[in-house]
């Protein structure tokens, strides 16, 4: 479910009550030209305080990957499995967070734009990584925060996360697992999924859409990219996922990596079933057909 490459929400009410919709952070650039260019820089104390809160949580589990990679379907799985909830960044960054402009400027930056889709695409390469390196270190705060002073429950994170190099600062590498699939995968699943439709809906609706789908699918593999790198250097787990593998066999190898507790659910009609033969073999009593299906319907809805 997660996608780096989403657009923010622009009505989103701050915490100052006031409005950030030119919000932008610049500087001079070097070049003799003077012209001014969109720089974020990543707010390394966040991560720092970030790390005293996360790095103690020893049953928090965190699949990150690129966007279309799998990690949700997998999560999911893995949740199915061993009744292990699932926290969606997704959902914490574009829904129930909010946002300090003045802790979070890159975040800020970005949602408050007039068109955060067109905004963010319409940045050169090197500044639109800066603005996710940075954005990252402010996920990290925000879930610290949210955390802080909660019980250590099992708690498997999905997604959210484009720089490794960041996470794995604030928590340790071998809590941390990504998954990987081909280029061809991800751009078969970005065009034809029907799942990606609004995505692809909303920038054909971009001036010069064609083009700015090229892009988007472009910053896209520089960011899975840069995950897969930054995953390698920070000694983080890579799991590949193919067309041979299902999710449930990748979901079972995350499971065997991580020794996590695998809970089976009751088969009520076998036991059911069990339990009838034992009477009639023991009490030489029948069960009718129609009492063991009322018993074994108890209760569903």
């Amino acid at each position: 479910m997660n996608c780096p490459l989403r657009t923010g929400f622009a009505n989103r009410s701050w915490p100052s009550g006031e409005s950030f919709a030119n919000i932008s952070l610049f500087f001079p650039d070097a070049n003799r030209s003077g012209t001014l260019r969109l720089m974020f820089t990543t707010n390394e104390s966040l991560i720092e305080q970030a790390a005293l809160v996360l790095a103690k949580r020893e049953n928090l589990r965190w699949i990150i990957g690129g966007a279309c990679s799998g990690k949700s379907t997998v999560c999911r799985a893995i949740s199915e499995r061993t009744g292990l909830p699932v926290d969606d960044m997704d959902e914490a960054v574009f829904g129930r967070w909010r946002f300090d402009p003045d802790r979070h400027p890159a975040t800020t930056a970005w949602f408050t734009a007039e068109n955060p889709l067109g905004w963010m695409l319409s940045l050169p390469w090197p500044e639109f990584d800066a603005l996710y390196r940075a954005a990252n270190a402010e996920y990290l705060d925000l879930l610290a925060n949210e955390l802080d002073g909660q019980p250590d429950k099992p708690l498997l994170i999905d997604g959210g996360i484009t720089h490794p190099a960041v996470l794995v600062r604030a928590v340790p590498a071998e809590r941390i697992l990504c998954v990987e699939t081909s280029d061809d995968r991800r751009q078969r699943e970005w065009e034809t999924a029907p799942e990606r439709d609004e995505m692809r809906q909303w920038i054909a609706a971009l001036p010069d859409g064609a083009a700015m789908w090229r892009r988007f699918l472009e910053y896209d593999r520089l960011m899975t990219a840069t995950i897969g790198r930054e995953c390698r250097d920070g000694y983080i787990q890579v799991f590949n996922w193919d067309d041979t593998i299902e999710a449930n066999q990748l979901a079972g190898q995350v499971i065997d990596h991580w020794s996590l507790s695998v809970t089976q659910p009751v088969d009520i009609e076998s036991v059911l079933y069990e339990a009838r033969k034992l009477r009639e073999l023991t009490d030489g009593f029948s069960i009718s057909d129609d009492e063991f299906n009322a018993a074994k319907n108890f209760g569903r809805p």
